[in-house]
């Protein structure tokens, strides 16, 4: 109670925030989603989307994990650490596995990425400055 959620959430943030490590994979992936759905201007994607577009990245390691490219089960592996899990959902008129940013009202139990993006990701700039 008291100060010590925040004073113990400040803390956590600024020892992942600050590292001078190469982040994780997770974190990685983390980072190539939130370009990833930003860039796609929308708060849900499909799993099979979501794979399919982080193995084009060039930089990135998702088309060669240790032999084997990114797929949908390896996806929620990488995620499950950060509690968030793929969930049926609508998108594009197809219902799918996948992920949302923020999940609604009806799926509490799910953590949605943006929450994620938060706890474990530096606040992206907002444009406007050069």
């Amino acid at each position: 109670g008291g100060h010590w959620p925040l004073t113990a959430r400040a803390a956590c943030s600024h020892f992942v925030l600050n590292q001078k490590t190469t982040p994780s994979l997770g974190v990685r992936l983390l980072a190539d989603l939130r370009t990833l759905f930003t860039t796609a201007g929308t708060d849900r994607m499909h799993s099979a989307e979501i794979v399919t577009r982080l193995r084009a990245i060039e930089d990135a390691p998702w088309a060669d994990l240790n032999g084997k490219p990114l797929d949908s089960r390896r996806l929620a592996q990488e995620l499950s650490p950060y509690q968030v899990t793929p969930l049926t959902l609508k998108h594009n008129g197809i219902n799918a596995k996948g992920y949302v940013t923020h999940p609604t009202h009806t799926q509490v139990e799910q953590v949605g990425l943006a929450d994620a993006w938060a706890r474990y990701l530096p606040a992206q700039e907002t444009g406007g400055r050069k």
